[in-house]
């Protein structure tokens, strides 16, 4: 769970440049890069989002897609190759 979210699917970013596809911002502060990816989806939601996360899994950013293929093809479009990581989580 991140956030009160069931995770659906779980990737590394280690050694995939984030590219500018998107700026993320905390506050007035620029978010260069992040340390995995997670979507997850709340009970009862349809829709899922993707979780920008640092080493320890707190969350660092979120996005509200419709489709868990839309937040794979936006991940990829943040992390080029991220497509060929993603995991399901053990359990």
């Amino acid at each position: 769970m991140i956030d009160g979210a069931r995770v659906l699917w779980w990737a590394d970013t280690a050694g995939i440049a984030k590219t500018d596809a998107c700026t993320c911002r905390e506050g007035d502060r620029v978010q260069a890069s992040f340390a995995a990816l997670a979507i997850a989806r709340y009970d009862g939601k349809s829709d899922c989002y993707l979780f920008l996360c640092d080493e320890v899994w707190e969350t660092q950013n979120d996005m509200d897609h419709r489709t868990i293929d839309e937040a794979c093809e936006f991940a990829e479009s943040l992390y080029p190759g991220i497509s060929n990581r993603w995991r399901e989580p053990a359990g």
